[in-house]
Formats: structure tokens, C-alpha cells, sequence
């Protein structure tokens, strides 16, 4: 087993990105959000060994295993006009491929913003926008439980599922590299009205392992056609 965090701020700094490893902080979101000002090279990346209040969507919280055995990252691209509403589910997207690219585990996404392996929640999203006159920027909040869990209802880690029994370095080296190729695209597709067709096809294929029966058809603007023939859109699940 190796450490997450330190493994991680190694790569970045190979690839030449401005990188934040930090011991403990609050959240990594906010802490990237205060560095937007200071930095003027992006994307940049904060990475932490533990997270004492991770944000969720609305109250939820994300709780840190600590030890450097999760992902505890946030990683800030700058866009050129604002983001439009597909933003998270475009970065759905790039993780959920990244991940099914290298571990080729039965991942899904569960909208609006988490990862599975089948009935387990083994990783969450946060985006957040902030926009300063004319200048726009996109916060991707990400956690990933890699080699343990928090021991709160449905957790599981990648380490649980792996079939080879354990995660490699080289492996995850790997989807570092695609996760930073995917979301840079989704950062670029987040600043349109429409996803493309593949975006839209890799994505619904995710929904639907998750057991989303409900949805019908996931639409490039992010909604859905449910089965019921009504509407709903990203958010509302």
C-alpha cells in the first residue's frame, strides 16, 4: 500500500502543475477557492491526507479516512465564459471514465454527484463556479476511498473490489493522468449548453449500472426523459 496523497502531489509535480499537499484542512475546496487570486497557473491541484469538513451537496458533509489512503483532492481550471448547467454532469463523466479505463470495475454514477461499485459509494463529486468580473473558474471537489472507508452506511473502497487484491502505484499514476485529460475536457464542454453524444452515451451507461430504472433517456442539456414520460434534470435526482 502506498500513500494517496504523497504518490499523487509526486505525479503532479512531474506534470508541472502547481500543487497544495497539505496534512489536514478543512476542505479542500475551500482552501483551493482562496488560492484563485494568488495563482496564475491552472489548472493547480490541492491534495490532503485528511479532511476534517469536506463539503457535500446542500448540508451533506464528505468524511476523510485520514492516513493518505483516499484521494482527498480539488483541482481548479480556468474557463472562458461560465459554466453552463451540464457542468457536473460533464465531470460525472471524466472521473467515472478515468476510472473505468484502469480499474475496469463495475462503476456507476449515481446523479447527482457520486461513484459506486454496485451497492457501494466509493467516491463523491463537489463542483463549484466562482466568477470574479470576467473571469470564470471551476472547483472540482474529489474524493476517492482507495484503500479503506469511512465506516458510515454503504462506503466501500476501490481495494474492496480490485481483483488483483490491491491497487498498484502504477495504476493509479495512470488514471492521475486521465483524470486531468477528462476533466480538462469537461471543463472546456462545461462552458456549452449541450454535452456531446459520446459525453451523453458513456454517461447514461454509468446512470443505468447504478440502477437508475427511472431514467429513460439522458438528453445532452442534462436532463432526462423518465420512464414515466416525465422530465427531471441533473440536480433533482
Amino acid at each position: 500500500m502506498f500513500n494517496i496523497a504523497e504518490i499523487s502531489e509526486q505525479w503532479a509535480k512531474q506534470e508541472g502543475f502547481t500543487v497544495f499537499k497539505l496534512d489536514s484542512v478543512d476542505s479542500t475546496n475551500t482552501f483551493a477557492k482562496d488560492q484563485i487570486n494568488k495563482n496564475e497557473n491552472f489548472p493547480f491541484i490541492v491534495l490532503a491526507e485528511e479532511q476534517t469538513a469536506g463539503k457535500g451537496r446542500g448540508t451533506n458533509t464528505w468524511t476523510s479516512t485520514g492516513n493518505g489512503e483516499a484521494l482527498i483532492c480539488s483541482i481548479v481550471f480556468k474557463i472562458e465564459k461560465p459554466a453552463q448547467p451540464i457542468a457536473t454532469p460533464c465531470f460525472g463523466w471524466a472521473v467515472y471514465r478515468a476510472l473505468n479505463e484502469i480499474f475496469g470495475l463495475n462503476f456507476s454514477v449515481k446523479a447527482p454527484n457520486d461513484i459506486y461499485i454496485e451497492d457501494s459509494k466509493v467516491g463523491g463529486i463537489l463542483l463549484e463556479s466562482v466568477t470574479q468580473g470576467d473571469h470564470h473558474h471551476l472547483v472540482l471537489g474529489l474524493g476517492i476511498n482507495v484503500f479503506s472507508h469511512p465506516t458510515v452506511n454503504n462506503s466501500g473502497s476501490l481495494v474492496n473490489f480490485a481483483q488483483d487484491e490491491d491497487v498498484q502505484e502504477n495504476q493509479w499514476l495512470q488514471f492521475l493522468s486521465l483524470l486531468l485529460s477528462f476533466s480538462t475536457q469537461a471543463a472546456i464542454a462545461s462552458t456549452e449548453e449541450n454535452m456531446s453524444e459520446i459525453i451523453v452515451e458513456e454517461l447514461e451507461t454509468g446512470l443505468k449500472n447504478y440502477n437508475h430504472n427511472e431514467i429513460e433517456t439522458l438528453k445532452t442539456d442534462g436532463g432526462f426523459e423518465l420512464s414515466d414520460g416525465t422530465t427531471s434534470n441533473w440536480r433533482d435526482l
